[in-house]
């Protein structure tokens, strides 16, 4: 089975920090984190979206909420009939031009499913970052040592990622493959940083035959960032 990052790289909302009063509130949302909680107690900043444009079923939101989605209630529903409690879904104001729309969510993830990557046909690429003092005060250079790597499993790769030397290091995939047995058609995965979801060809196929794909791109899952052309070259 195939799998496929959902990209709404041209839906993008945007938040406005001046003329938005939850910004002066510090209990509202912020970006996707890995613990689980319960947010519904948490204000929402309004998301702007362009008048001029047709409502699409998928945004990506502005850039105090990263790593999450803005979804129409059609496509929370098709997402739940998919796969139901991996994903809660908050109210998330929305303004298309000077309109307000109430029928949108906004995700937050609460199930990973890391253990169904076949790390024995994964391999990563590590990217060791060093810092080298100058010989002159206050002065440092950057030496990058790249290996290709393997993990047992995926506590051997978070075991890793707590142990790199620092920050500066990068860790990221080169090839990736899910397991045959893996009975999700839609997976969210913690170790890819990204947190994006992730789907089958089964549930692409329904959002393409619904016509929700506006403004979304499928990048195979099995391709990195780095190496994937984009959609002009699809």
């Amino acid at each position: 089975m195939k799998y496929f990052d959902l990209l709404p790289i041209y839906n993008t909302a945007k938040s406005s920090v001046k003329d938005d009063p939850v910004y002066l509130d510090e209990n509202r949302l912020g970006h996707q984190v890995p613990e689980v909680k319960d947010l519904s107690d948490l204000k929402i900043p309004t998301q702007l979206v362009k008048g001029n444009l047709k409502l699409a079923d998928f945004y990506y939101p502005s850039s105090d909420l990263a790593m999450r989605h803005i979804v129409s209630d059609r496509a929370r529903m098709l997402l739940e009939s998919f796969r139901e409690g991996n994903i809660r879904f908050y109210p998330c104001p929305l303004k298309h031009g000077k309109k307000e729309i109430n029928d949108y969510w906004i995700t937050d993830t609460v199930v990973f499913d890391d253990e169904w990557i076949d790390f024995e046909k994964t391999v990563f690429e590590f990217n060791d970052v060093k810092i080298i003092e100058g010989e002159a005060p206050n002065t440092k250079r950057y030496q990058d040592n790249v290996e290709l790597m393997k993990f047992k499993n995926y506590g051997e790769l978070c075991d890793f990622k707590y142990n790199r030397p620092n920050h500066l290091s990068k860790l990221s995939f080169v090839t990736i493959e899910i397991k045959e047995a893996c009975p999700f058609p839609i997976l969210n995965f913690r170790s890819m940083n990204t947190y994006s979801v992730v789907m089958n060809e089964v549930v692409m196929a329904e959002i393409k035959s619904l016509g929700m794909d506006r403004g979304i791109v499928f990048k195979p899952f099995e391709i990195p960032y780095k190496k994937w052309p984009g959609p002009f070259e699809d």
